[in-house]
């Protein structure tokens, strides 16, 4: 199946108080434009794309390319545009890829998980710094690490992520869809709840070919550079 994806956007941080967890260099047109590329090089394995853009219009919405469908919405809260994005996917039919306006893509990131997507059924482009230094993992010494030759790369299962990961068509209709909804943003209970209710593990690349721009970069990547 192709991938469909949905952006999830707003101007916070874009002018303005910028979070204290996020690095000097963030910007989230960067994010943006690292995604783009990404997009560009995955484009014949890529079915919808949509932006989600949550409140007024700024300097990110300008920067979004308009031949991408742009859905705009006044909510002004994480949660609400959370749902908003959960109730598009319904309406979607292919694989879907969820993604936060505050993440950086390499280039191959998007290709590589439209790719992967179908074999591990549950994926995150981010290898998320929490897998190396938490010690509260309750799968701790339950990993497992898999060869994939179509990405070239090794990757893991892991705990959790945050809010941009992908899943398949079948299992967004079924209990993907069912506990994304009843966590929201909730979501290492929401990762943690697939794996023990269900036995449905999230995998992340080894390095990681995203990354939430905040103190937990994925190692391994020089993601100011990028």
């Amino acid at each position: 199946m192709k991938l469909d994806i949905i952006y999830r956007c707003c101007e916070q941080e874009v002018e303005g108080r910028v979070k204290e967890i996020r690095p000097t260099w963030f910007n989230k047109i960067n994010c943006l434009q690292t995604f783009i590329e990404a997009i560009k090089q995955a484009h014949d394995l890529l079915g919808e794309i949509i932006f989600l853009h949550d409140g007024p219009k700024g300097k990110l919405y300008n920067a979004i390319p308009k031949q991408y469908t742009i859905k705009e919405v006044n909510y002004m809260q994480n949660e609400l545009s959370l749902l908003e994005t959960f109730k598009i996917a319904d309406s979607l039919n292919e694989n879907i890829y969820f993604v936060e306006d505050d993440y950086l893509h390499l280039p191959n990131s998007i290709r590589m998980i439209a790719s992967c997507v179908d074999n591990f059924k549950l994926l995150t482009g981010y290898d998320h710094l929490d897998r190396y230094k938490r010690t509260d993992d309750i799968t701790i010494n339950k990993e497992t690490i898999a060869f994939s030759r179509k990405s070239n790369c090794h990757w893991r299962t892991a705990e959790s992520t945050c809010c941009t990961w992908a899943t398949t068509r079948e299992l967004w209709r079924g209990v993907i869809g069912i506990l994304a909804k009843e966590y929201k943003l909730r979501d290492r209970e929401f990762f943690r709840a697939l794996y023990t209710k269900h036995n449905i593990r999230l995998w992340s690349p080894i390095p990681g070919v995203t990354t939430q721009v905040d103190q937990c970069l994925s190692p391994g990547i020089d993601w100011e550079k990028i």
